[in-house]
Parts: C-alpha cells; structure tokens; sequence
C-alpha cells in the first residue's frame, strides 16, 4: 500500500510530493523577500571595493611626487596620506556593515526555510512516518 492509497482510504489528501513542492515554490520564490536586503549587501561590499582602490592609488602617487626632481610639495603629500588614509576607513567601514548585515540576512532567511519546512511537515499525516517505517525492514 503506498502512501496516496494510504491517504485515500482515510479520507485525506495525498502529502505533497517533491515535484508537488518543487512547483509550489521555487528556490527564487523563497528567497523573494529578501532581496533588497541581498541587494543592501552587495551594494556595501562595491562601495567597500572601490573604496579600498584608494590606498593603492595613495601608494602610487606617493611614489611618484615624491621620487620626482625638484622640491616635494608636502602639502600635496599629505593631502595624498590623508586621501588613502580616509580611503582604508570607507573601506573597512563598508565592507565591516556588508558582513555584518550578511550574518543578520544569513539568520532570517535561515529562520524562514525553517519555519517554512515546519509548516509544511505539520501538514503531512502521521501515517507519513509510519508507512515510511514499515517499508524500510
């Protein structure tokens, strides 16, 4: 006796089979509400990124004013340090709020697969697990 003739003779329906829940809810359809929150930290680790090109760049231009001949401009020296220096505090400062709302995303799409997946075996008969027992010996 399968589980449909199962769920039949008592008057029930079927439980959903993985193609029944397969074309209930996709992968995307599940993740759907979440989105702007995975686009929040995409967007924070670009701007981190970019931002992080700053001391490289910094490096760069110090190098070149000052191994250049003639005098050194010290104020265009220090506007380069101060440049690169505010360049590494975006990115860390970015890139630290990326993964810190990753982690938090990470909890509640967790949280929601869950709680999904309990609603689901909530309705399944408890004939499910025992029918599932009797043929396994």
């Amino acid at each position: 006796m399968t589980i449909t003739d199962l769920a039949e003779a008592r008057g029930r329906s079927a439980p959903p089979s993985a193609a029944d829940s397969a074309a209930g809810q996709s992968l995307a359809g599940l993740l759907r509400p979440h989105l702007g929150s995975f686009a929040a930290v995409v967007v924070l680790q670009v701007i981190g990124a970019v931002a992080g090109l700053a001391p490289l760049l910094a490096v760069v231009e110090l190098g070149r004013t000052l191994l250049s001949p003639g005098p050194i401009d010290h104020g265009h020296v220090w506007f380069v340090v101060i440049a690169g220096a505010v360049g590494l505090f975006v990115r860390l400062l970015f890139t630290a709020a990326s993964s810190g709302l990753g982690h938090v995303l990470d909890g509640q799409v967790q949280l929601s697969f869950r709680r999904q997946l309990a609603a689901r075996l909530g309705r399944v008969p408890i004939e499910f697990s025992s029918c599932h027992a009797d043929t396994t010996r």
